[in-house]
Protein backbone atom coordinates (compact mmCIF):
# COMPACT_ATOMS: atom_id res chain seq x y z
CA UNK A 1 0.00 0.00 0.00
CA UNK A 2 1.65 3.23 -0.72
CA UNK A 3 1.38 6.69 1.06
CA UNK A 4 2.62 9.28 -0.98
CA UNK A 5 1.45 12.29 1.21
CA UNK A 6 3.68 10.49 4.19
CA UNK A 7 6.42 10.25 1.51
CA UNK A 8 6.70 13.76 0.90
CA UNK A 9 5.88 14.96 4.77
CA UNK A 10 9.27 12.67 5.80
CA UNK A 11 11.83 14.88 4.06
CA UNK A 12 9.89 17.55 6.32
CA UNK A 13 9.89 15.79 9.64
CA UNK A 14 13.62 14.75 9.06
CA UNK A 15 14.30 18.60 8.95
CA UNK A 16 12.26 19.62 11.92
CA UNK A 17 14.05 16.71 13.76
CA UNK A 18 17.43 18.33 12.89
CA UNK A 19 16.28 21.71 13.52
CA UNK A 20 15.12 20.63 17.03
CA UNK A 21 18.68 18.92 18.32
CA UNK A 22 20.12 21.43 16.96
CA UNK A 23 17.88 23.81 19.55
CA UNK A 24 18.83 21.87 21.89
CA UNK A 25 22.81 21.38 21.91
CA UNK A 26 23.45 24.89 23.44
CA UNK A 27 21.42 23.70 26.74
CA UNK A 28 23.39 20.55 26.75
CA UNK A 29 26.06 22.43 26.30
CA UNK A 30 25.35 24.92 28.76
CA UNK A 31 24.77 22.37 31.22
CA UNK A 32 27.89 20.44 30.64
CA UNK A 33 29.86 23.57 30.90
CA UNK A 34 28.14 24.34 34.57
CA UNK A 35 29.55 21.23 35.68
CA UNK A 36 32.76 21.57 34.79
CA UNK A 37 32.64 24.85 36.36
CA UNK A 38 31.47 24.03 39.47
CA UNK A 39 34.44 21.13 39.49
CA UNK A 40 36.84 23.93 39.07
CA UNK A 41 35.63 26.25 41.88
CA UNK A 42 35.54 23.37 44.30
CA UNK A 43 39.43 22.39 42.91
CA UNK A 44 40.54 26.00 44.00
CA UNK A 45 38.23 27.04 47.07
CA UNK A 46 41.54 26.04 49.81
CA UNK A 47 43.62 28.26 47.02
CA UNK A 48 44.22 31.66 47.39
CA UNK A 49 45.46 32.23 43.95
CA UNK A 50 43.49 35.00 42.59
CA UNK A 51 44.81 34.75 39.19
CA UNK A 52 42.75 30.95 39.28
CA UNK A 53 39.76 32.67 40.69
CA UNK A 54 39.60 35.53 38.87
CA UNK A 55 39.80 32.93 35.52
CA UNK A 56 36.78 31.28 37.10
CA UNK A 57 34.94 34.78 36.94
CA UNK A 58 35.92 35.33 33.63
CA UNK A 59 34.36 31.87 32.41
CA UNK A 60 31.03 32.87 34.43
CA UNK A 61 30.55 35.82 33.19
CA UNK A 62 31.31 34.55 29.05
CA UNK A 63 28.59 32.30 30.35
CA UNK A 64 25.26 33.18 27.74
CA UNK A 65 22.24 32.55 30.11
CA UNK A 66 21.79 34.56 33.64
CA UNK A 67 20.19 32.14 35.62
CA UNK A 68 19.90 31.25 39.30
CA UNK A 69 23.32 28.69 39.07
CA UNK A 70 25.43 31.16 37.20
CA UNK A 71 24.53 33.77 39.53
CA UNK A 72 25.15 31.32 42.59
CA UNK A 73 28.21 30.37 41.56
CA UNK A 74 29.45 33.97 40.80
CA UNK A 75 28.41 35.06 44.35
CA UNK A 76 30.53 32.49 45.55
CA UNK A 77 34.08 32.98 43.86
CA UNK A 78 33.75 36.63 44.71
CA UNK A 79 33.11 35.87 48.12
CA UNK A 80 36.46 34.00 47.80
CA UNK A 81 37.72 36.67 46.73
CA UNK A 82 37.38 39.37 48.79
CA UNK A 83 38.25 36.62 51.92
CA UNK A 84 41.80 36.59 49.97
CA UNK A 85 42.74 40.19 49.78
CA UNK A 86 40.57 40.88 52.80
CA UNK A 87 43.40 41.86 54.93
CA UNK A 88 45.81 43.45 52.50
CA UNK A 89 43.27 45.44 50.45
CA UNK A 90 40.12 46.09 51.84
CA UNK A 91 38.84 48.48 49.31
CA UNK A 92 39.03 45.69 47.06
CA UNK A 93 37.73 43.07 49.51
CA UNK A 94 34.46 45.47 50.01
CA UNK A 95 33.83 45.55 45.95
CA UNK A 96 34.24 41.65 45.89
CA UNK A 97 31.66 41.19 48.68
CA UNK A 98 29.43 44.26 47.02
CA UNK A 99 29.32 42.15 44.01
CA UNK A 100 29.36 38.99 45.80
CA UNK A 101 25.98 40.32 47.32
CA UNK A 102 24.22 41.23 44.24
CA UNK A 103 25.20 37.78 42.20
CA UNK A 104 23.59 35.98 45.18
CA UNK A 105 20.40 38.16 45.55
CA UNK A 106 19.76 37.78 41.83
CA UNK A 107 20.41 33.98 42.35
CA UNK A 108 17.62 34.44 44.78
CA UNK A 109 15.29 35.95 43.11
CA UNK A 110 15.56 34.04 39.74
CA UNK A 111 16.28 30.37 41.48
CA UNK A 112 13.85 27.49 40.02
CA UNK A 113 11.94 24.92 41.30
CA UNK A 114 14.72 22.13 40.16
CA UNK A 115 17.46 24.33 42.20
CA UNK A 116 14.54 25.16 45.31
CA UNK A 117 17.02 22.96 48.13
CA UNK A 118 19.74 25.49 47.42
CA UNK A 119 17.70 28.40 48.74
CA UNK A 120 19.40 28.14 52.23
CA UNK A 121 22.39 28.30 51.32
CA UNK A 122 21.86 31.00 48.99
CA UNK A 123 20.76 33.21 51.97
CA UNK A 124 23.81 31.88 53.84
CA UNK A 125 26.34 33.50 51.70
CA UNK A 126 24.32 36.48 51.20
CA UNK A 127 24.11 36.87 54.95
CA UNK A 128 28.10 35.77 54.82
CA UNK A 129 29.00 38.60 52.35
CA UNK A 130 26.87 40.99 53.77
CA UNK A 131 28.35 40.65 57.27
CA UNK A 132 32.01 40.64 55.68
CA UNK A 133 30.25 43.94 53.77
CA UNK A 134 29.23 45.16 57.32
CA UNK A 135 33.07 44.96 59.11
CA UNK A 136 34.57 46.72 55.82
CA UNK A 137 31.98 49.81 56.46
CA UNK A 138 32.79 51.90 58.89
CA UNK A 139 29.85 54.30 59.94
CA UNK A 140 27.06 52.01 58.12
CA UNK A 141 28.58 48.68 59.87
CA UNK A 142 25.36 48.44 62.68
CA UNK A 143 22.55 48.28 58.92
CA UNK A 144 24.85 45.95 57.10
CA UNK A 145 25.07 43.49 60.39
CA UNK A 146 21.60 44.00 60.80
CA UNK A 147 20.65 42.81 56.95
CA UNK A 148 23.40 40.15 57.66
CA UNK A 149 21.64 39.18 60.56
CA UNK A 150 18.03 38.91 58.06
CA UNK A 151 19.72 36.96 55.64
CA UNK A 152 20.88 33.94 58.46
CA UNK A 153 17.59 34.31 59.55
CA UNK A 154 16.19 33.40 56.15
CA UNK A 155 18.66 30.66 55.83
CA UNK A 156 18.04 29.19 59.01
CA UNK A 157 14.74 29.03 58.48
CA UNK A 158 14.83 27.37 55.31
CA UNK A 159 16.75 24.83 56.82
CA UNK A 160 17.75 24.95 60.35
CA UNK A 161 19.89 21.65 59.82
CA UNK A 162 22.00 22.87 56.59
CA UNK A 163 25.43 22.61 57.58
CA UNK A 164 26.69 25.36 55.18
CA UNK A 165 24.13 27.54 57.29
CA UNK A 166 25.56 26.22 60.29
CA UNK A 167 28.68 26.86 59.74
CA UNK A 168 27.97 30.28 58.65
CA UNK A 169 26.47 30.57 62.07
CA UNK A 170 28.96 29.88 64.07
CA UNK A 171 31.75 31.86 61.84
CA UNK A 172 29.35 34.71 62.70
CA UNK A 173 29.15 33.75 66.34
CA UNK A 174 32.90 33.65 66.56
CA UNK A 175 33.63 37.11 65.15
CA UNK A 176 30.73 39.45 66.31
CA UNK A 177 31.17 41.25 69.67
CA UNK A 178 29.55 39.85 72.62
CA UNK A 179 27.39 42.66 73.28
CA UNK A 180 26.29 42.29 69.94
CA UNK A 181 25.16 38.36 70.05
CA UNK A 182 28.63 36.75 69.65
CA UNK A 183 29.16 33.61 71.66
CA UNK A 184 32.70 31.72 70.60
CA UNK A 185 31.39 28.86 73.20
CA UNK A 186 28.78 27.88 71.22
CA UNK A 187 30.14 28.84 67.93
CA UNK A 188 32.48 26.03 69.51
CA UNK A 189 29.91 23.65 69.86
CA UNK A 190 28.12 24.10 66.71
CA UNK A 191 32.08 22.99 65.15
CA UNK A 192 32.22 20.42 66.81
CA UNK A 193 28.94 18.82 65.76
CA UNK A 194 29.22 19.64 62.23
CA UNK A 195 33.27 17.95 62.40
CA UNK A 196 31.32 14.89 63.52
CA UNK A 197 28.80 14.64 60.74
CA UNK A 198 29.60 13.51 57.10
CA UNK A 199 28.81 16.23 54.42
CA UNK A 200 26.28 15.63 51.73
CA UNK A 201 25.03 17.05 48.54
CA UNK A 202 21.29 16.95 47.69
CA UNK A 203 21.76 18.65 44.23
CA UNK A 204 23.76 18.04 41.06
CA UNK A 205 25.02 22.24 40.81
CA UNK A 206 25.65 22.14 44.81
CA UNK A 207 28.71 23.59 45.74
CA UNK A 208 31.06 21.04 47.91
CA UNK A 209 32.67 22.75 50.58
CA UNK A 210 31.69 22.98 54.21
CA UNK A 211 34.12 19.93 54.70
CA UNK A 212 35.95 18.51 57.41
CA UNK A 213 39.34 20.84 56.60
CA UNK A 214 37.01 23.57 56.55
CA UNK A 215 35.39 22.82 60.29
CA UNK A 216 39.18 21.91 61.98
CA UNK A 217 40.22 25.46 60.31
CA UNK A 218 37.58 27.42 62.24
CA UNK A 219 38.13 25.64 65.40
CA UNK A 220 41.46 27.03 64.97
CA UNK A 221 40.51 30.52 64.34
CA UNK A 222 38.63 30.24 67.89
CA UNK A 223 41.45 29.31 69.97
CA UNK A 224 43.50 32.07 68.23
CA UNK A 225 40.70 34.51 69.11
CA UNK A 226 41.04 33.14 72.86
CA UNK A 227 44.61 33.77 72.68
CA UNK A 228 45.46 30.21 73.07
CA UNK A 229 49.49 29.29 72.22
CA UNK A 230 48.80 25.90 71.49
CA UNK A 231 46.46 25.29 68.40
CA UNK A 232 45.81 21.48 68.38
CA UNK A 233 43.23 22.22 65.09
CA UNK A 234 45.87 23.13 62.66
CA UNK A 235 47.19 19.46 62.28
CA UNK A 236 44.23 18.44 61.63
CA UNK A 237 42.64 20.96 58.70
CA UNK A 238 45.76 20.48 56.66
CA UNK A 239 45.74 16.52 57.08
CA UNK A 240 42.55 16.97 55.28
CA UNK A 241 43.85 19.84 53.06
CA UNK A 242 47.48 20.09 53.32
CA UNK A 243 47.38 22.91 50.44
CA UNK A 244 44.83 25.04 52.39
CA UNK A 245 45.69 28.75 52.03
CA UNK A 246 43.43 30.18 54.41
CA UNK A 247 45.59 27.82 57.50
CA UNK A 248 48.96 28.72 56.16
CA UNK A 249 48.60 32.08 55.02
CA UNK A 250 46.04 33.23 57.34
CA UNK A 251 45.56 31.49 60.52
CA UNK A 252 49.58 30.58 61.05
CA UNK A 253 50.20 34.12 60.21
CA UNK A 254 47.76 35.17 63.39
CA UNK A 255 49.36 32.67 65.63
CA UNK A 256 53.30 33.99 65.08
CA UNK A 257 51.71 38.01 65.42
CA UNK A 258 50.53 36.62 69.12
CA UNK A 259 54.14 35.08 69.83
Amino acid sequence: MNYPNINKLLPFIQKLVIILILINIPNILKSASLLDIKSKIEKEYYSFNISSHSEIVDLLNDYPNDNDIKNYYLSFEFHILGKIVYNDNPDLALEYFEKSIEHIERAITKITKENKILLSEFYAIHSSALGKKSSLSGLTAFYWGLKSQNAYSNAYDSDSNNRKVRLIGAIHLMHVPEVLGGDKKKAKKVLEKLRDKELTTKNKYELIWSDKAEIFAYLAQIEILNNKKQIQYIDSALYYQPKYDFVTKDLIIQIKKKD
